[in-house]
């Protein structure tokens, strides 16, 4: 067990460097080949299976092998490094939460320069304004209707699609989930919150 997990941090750094490295090739466009993004979804497919300690634990090795190779055929068009994170991590919910499939740099780098993450918390399936010092009394702990107009609950089963099955079950997400949506809608330097005053 212990040289399993070994392997797959191993195998998890090495992903990070053909990564980079694949990242790396295409400055002038910043655009990853179909046959790029092929053989790297292909690569991580075999060693997954290989290092993970129980890669089937949430899908027959039947079912996972038709969300892989679904995943690969999708593969049609060149993509960006962030596009391409956003396809490979599809695959997120059929692993646990230590298997993750790491953020490039320019998820840093757009999260850095939106709403922080810790303004916002899930309770009981609902957002919340946190109780943080670097926001208005008046608005800690009110409840958040919904954030560009799009619903708590639609924000929720969106970031699942992304997230890790051992997640799904918690009161609140990873700190990152919140932002998944912005991604998938393009929102980029605002957000429109709505919330429930208090009586």
């Amino acid at each position: 067990m212990f040289q399993k997990t070994v392997k797959l941090v191993l195998f998890i750094a090495c992903i990070l460097v053909i990564a980079n490295n694949s990242f790396s090739q295409k400055k002038e466009d910043n655009l990853l080949t179909v046959k790029q993004i092929q053989s790297d979804l292909k690569y991580w497919y075999k060693t997954i299976l290989n290092v993970h300690p129980n890669p089937y634990l949430v899908l027959t090795p039947g079912e996972l092998d038709i969300k892989v190779q679904e995943l690969i055929k999708s593969i049609d068009t060149p993509m960006s490094k962030f596009n391409f994170f956003i396809k490979i991590r599809t695959l997120q919910p059929y692993f646990d939460a230590h298997s993750w499939i790491f953020y490039p740099q320019d998820f840093w780098e757009f999260t850095d320069n939106t709403l922080p993450t810790f303004f916002i918390e899930l309770k009981n399936g609902d957002f919340y304004f946190s109780n943080n010092p670097l926001i208005n009394s008046t608005l800690q702990n009110q409840k958040i209707k919904n954030i560009n107009h799009i619903s708590c609950n639609m924000l929720i089963d969106l970031a699942k699609k992304y997230i890790s099955f051992e997640e799904y079950d918690k009161k609140y997400l990873p700190f990152d989930a919140i932002m998944w949506w912005q991604h998938i809608y393009g929102v980029s330097d605002s957000l429109t919150i709505e919330y429930e005053k208090r009586k």
